[in-house]
C-alpha cells in the first residue's frame, strides 16, 4: 500500500514538472515570438490572452496535483515515514505557490483586458514585470517540486 501512495506521489509531481518543462520549452518562447517589438498589436494582444490562459490551466493542474500530494504526504507522516515533516511542508508551500501563480495569472487577465499594447521588449514596462513575477513563481515551482520528487 504504502509502495502505490509513494508511486502516485511521484507521478503527480512528475506531471506537475513535466507540465511545467512543456509550457517553459514549448509554448512560452513560441508566444513571446508573437509578442516581439516589431508584432503587431492585435497579434500581440491575442498571443498574451492564449499565453495567459495556457499557463492558466497548467496552475490548476498543477494545484489539482499538489493537492492531491498533500494528503498523501500526511498520511505518510502518519505512518512515521522518513523525513516526513519536510516534504509536507514542501508540498504545503508548493500549493501557496502555485495559489499565487493563478491569483499572477488572473492579474496579467486583468491587465492584458486594460492594455492596447501588449508588444514585450520593453524593459520595466508592467506587462514586463508581470511576466518577470510569473517566471520567478514558475522557476520556485518547478524547483519545488523536483525536489519533492527526489
Amino acid at each position: 500500500m504504502l509502495d502505490l501512495l509513494l508511486s502516485l506521489e511521484r507521478l503527480l509531481l512528475a506531471l506537475t514538472i513535466g507540465g511545467g518543462v512543456v509550457m517553459v520549452v514549448a509554448v512560452r518562447p513560441a508566444l513571446l515570438a508573437e509578442q516581439g517589438p516589431t508584432a503587431p498589436a492585435d497579434g500581440a494582444a491575442m498571443a498574451e490572452r492564449v499565453m495567459v490562459r495556457a499557463w492558466t490551466g497548467y496552475n490548476r493542474a498543477a494545484l489539482a496535483a499538489a493537492l492531491l500530494v498533500l494528503p498523501l504526504e500526511a498520511f505518510l507522516l502518519l505512518g512515521g515515514g522518513q523525513r516526513a515533516w519536510l516534504r509536507l511542508a514542501g508540498c504545503a508551500a508548493l500549493v501557496l505557490l502555485l495559489l499565487w501563480k493563478l491569483r499572477l495569472d488572473a492579474e496579467l487577465a486583468r491587465g492584458a483586458a486594460a492594455r492596447e499594447d501588449h508588444r514585450r521588449g520593453t524593459p520595466g514596462s508592467p506587462l514586463d514585470r508581470s511576466h518577470k513575477r510569473v517566471e520567478r513563481a514558475t522557476a520556485a515551482a518547478l524547483l519545488l517540486a523536483l525536489l519533492l520528487t527526489f
